[in-house]
């Protein structure tokens, strides 16, 4: 029997103890999105005393007889560009709330002037002081994109901190990629994923595929040298918008290399279109009426006997979930 605990990535538990401090002051707006739910969640773990075991590269999440978990992200060098980022954060705190301060007694033709305020005090304009997109000037949004540019140009990639975890059952191996990127450090990303300690003698049968198949995602090294060629890829779709992934060059790379590969929607229909003007003709002239099918629910379910003495999985796929085939590739934009 396990522990009553919970699973918490290093960075992400040390930054709630910061947040815990400035939150309240609504300096990031907590009541809104996943920073709200994290919050919450890290308050109700409080409340009950449970314990918050902290993950890092190469540590157990869990162990039994059968299977270990292992965390392959976010790896010792990206904890400590955190902790760079939190030491900056804290200095700056006093700076921001001093900002926001005199922010507040700007009328909206100063905010031109205003060349030091940051990003963040920039998006309290509409919350606190009731200032709306139409009561800006052009030469406010220009000075509101250069800043907005800059600030952006320091930021840390957030997904190099994703939990990215390696099952292991009898010789069997199972990787699932989480949202974690190729960095621009190799020692952060897929490229510390590749050299872990972790990783070493893995062939994995299984691959949930990182990031949505986004190219950002694509390590060829690390499929080449712990995915098997006949293993199973898994992959979710995701859309926002007018973006949608997994992107059709990307998909069509893990195509090539894995012998399977099941997708929980096709792509091409989360547009609400077909590219191809040949698709586009046979659904006009078959079709009374064509109807979006967006936000779909699609399963992907693979199996294997741990006692058969082979590595050849078994999958099924319940509602919009399917194969990727060249045809699916085709029609994604």
């Amino acid at each position: 029997m396990f522990e009553r605990c919970v699973f918490c990535v290093a960075i992400a538990s040390e930054k709630l103890k910061f947040l815990y401090e400035i939150e309240r002051s609504n300096l990031y707006e907590p009541d809104r999105g996943v920073r709200k739910e994290l919050i919450l969640a890290m308050d109700k773990v409080k409340e009950k005393g449970i314990k918050v075991i902290r993950l890092l590269q190469d540590l157990p999440v869990f162990e039994t007889d059968e299977c270990v978990c292992k965390a392959l992200s976010p790896s010792q060098k990206e904890l400590e560009l955190f902790y760079d980022e939190l030491a900056h954060a804290t200095a700056e705190q006093g700076q921001l709330l001093e900002q926001k301060e005199k922010l507040s007694a700007l009328s909206t033709d100063e905010i031109k002037n205003a060349d030091e305020i940051s990003e963040e005090v920039f998006a309290t304009l509409e919350t606190e002081l009731g200032i709306n997109e139409e009561e800006l000037t052009e030469d406010d949004f220009a000075d509101l994109d250069k800043l907005k540019g800059n600030n952006k140009a320091t930021k840390p990639n957030i997904n190099d901190r994703s939990v990215a975890l390696l099952f292991t059952a009898k010789g069997h191996h199972v990787v699932l990629g989480a949202d974690l990127e190729v960095s621009s450090d190799s020692e952060c990303g897929w490229q510390s994923v590749n050299d872990c300690l972790s990783m070493k003698g893995v062939s994995a049968g299984i691959f949930k595929i990182a990031h949505h198949g986004s190219k950002t995602g694509y390590y060829e090294l690390f499929l080449r040298s712990h995915i098997k060629p006949t293993a199973t890829g898994q992959l979710t779709t995701w859309i926002k918008g007018k973006k949608v992934r997994p992107e059709k060059d990307t998909l069509s790379k893990y195509h090539q290399y894995l012998s399977k590969l099941y997708i929980t929607t096709d792509p091409s229909y989360l547009t609400g279109k077909f590219t191809s003007p040949f698709y586009r003709n046979v659904m006009e002239e078959t079709t009374e009426s064509i109807v979006d099918i967006k936000n779909q629910i699609g399963i992907v379910q693979s199996r294997l006997d741990l006692n058969s003495g082979t590595d050849d999985w078994s999958t099924k796929v319940y509602g919009s979930a399917k194969v990727v085939t060249q045809e699916l590739i085709n029609r994604i934009a």
